[in-house]
């Protein structure tokens, strides 16, 4: 609707008109979301295998060895880590059979494993095993022939590259975001 006030038109819009558009909303663009990493909570259980071959005997206290994921870890359906992401793994004593029927000694740790830039802690486990002890027939040996103690060597503790083991996370950690997926897949 139009009148004529003077020299000047006005045009008068029914009130709702009005209303209605004062309350419309103005298209805003949406915030983006923000970009959560996620977080691998610590215990959580990891399989890892172990890549090289390691022996009482051929191992070196202090040596790191290569290790990989051998399943994916999931936490509350959602695939985390992928299979196959590497990390290391350290010797922390070996010891070599020795006369006199004392076995091979060789423990193990697993350190961590690379998810892209950030070191996921792993821990929890221990590879701890002996050579079979051959000091009772070292003693039986001895009895019959004195110097014959120092010939009996203990059994050396070998473990085969691919043999599989137990772990857990160690701390809390947060995974990068990766083209959606929180760590990338190995190669």
């Amino acid at each position: 609707m139009m009148t004529k006030v003077g020299s000047r038109v006005a045009i008068l819009l029914p009130l709702w008109a009005l209303a209605s558009a004062q309350s419309a909303p103005y298209a805003q663009p949406a915030a983006p979301a923000p970009s959560v990493n996620p977080v691998l909570p610590a215990k959580t259980p990891v399989r890892v295998k172990l890549l090289s071959a390691l022996g009482s005997k051929i191992s070196k206290i202090d040596q790191h060895f290569p290790i990989e994921l051998a399943e994916p870890v999931t936490v509350d359906g959602v695939a985390l880590l992928p299979a196959g992401i590497r990390g290391e793994g350290e010797v922390v004593h070996a010891a070599r059979a020795r006369w006199g029927g004392k076995p091979g000694e060789l423990i193990l740790a697993v350190r961590f494993l690379q998810c892209g830039a950030v070191r996921v802690p792993i821990g929890r486990f221990r590879y701890a095993e002996a050579g079979k002890s051959r000091s009772g027939e070292a003693m039986a040996a001895s009895l019959v022939l004195t110097p014959a103690v120092f010939l009996v060597a203990g059994g050396e503790v070998n473990v085969p590259a691919g043999t599989l083991a137990d772990a857990q996370t160690v701390a809390d950690t947060a995974l990068p975001m990766t083209a959606g997926a929180p760590c990338p897949a190995a190669p």
